[in-house]
């Protein structure tokens, strides 16, 4: 018995063009919290907040961090600050923690003084240091 082979109309496939991977912008990325260095003790330690409310207000405060791009949040309030410019305390600070092969630190404004340090990587924070007084890198206002 001589079959008719089937036949069917698809249409022929294009030729096949390579895709060229285009640099990944993180900035147009939302942040992601790692909390693999958060820095327990020493003068920027966690440990030092006792205040349940304070506590509630930091985790607010990230969370609505989430919901935008690194290119909403990096601005005048938040921004990477060199190493050279961190208080000798902070320089000691990551060398006791054994934080050496870094350029520069990422600081969250939350209120007033108060600040939030991380190790940004890509669109990944790594959470450091909570810094109330903004002792980290204090700020030097102009005409005092």
């Amino acid at each position: 018995m001589n079959k008719k082979a089937k036949t069917t109309n698809y249409p022929k496939p294009p030729d096949k063009i390579p895709k060229v991977n285009e640099p990944r912008n993180y900035n147009k990325e939302r942040p992601v919290w790692l909390l693999s260095k958060i820095d327990m003790d020493g003068d920027f330690g966690w440990k030092s907040i006792n205040e349940r409310d304070k506590i509630l207000k930091i985790i607010d405060r990230l969370k609505s961090f989430e919901s935008m791009t690194w290119a909403d949040i990096v601005g005048s309030d938040n921004h990477s600050i060199p190493i050279y410019n961190l208080s000798h305390g902070a320089k000691k600070r990551l060398s006791q923690i054994n934080i050496h092969e870094i350029e520069e630190l990422f600081s969250f404004h939350l209120t007033g003084k108060e600040r939030i340090w991380g190790i940004r990587e890509e669109e990944k924070c790594k959470i450091l240091w909570w810094d109330p007084d903004h002792l980290v890198c204090p700020s030097i206002k102009k005409h005092t």
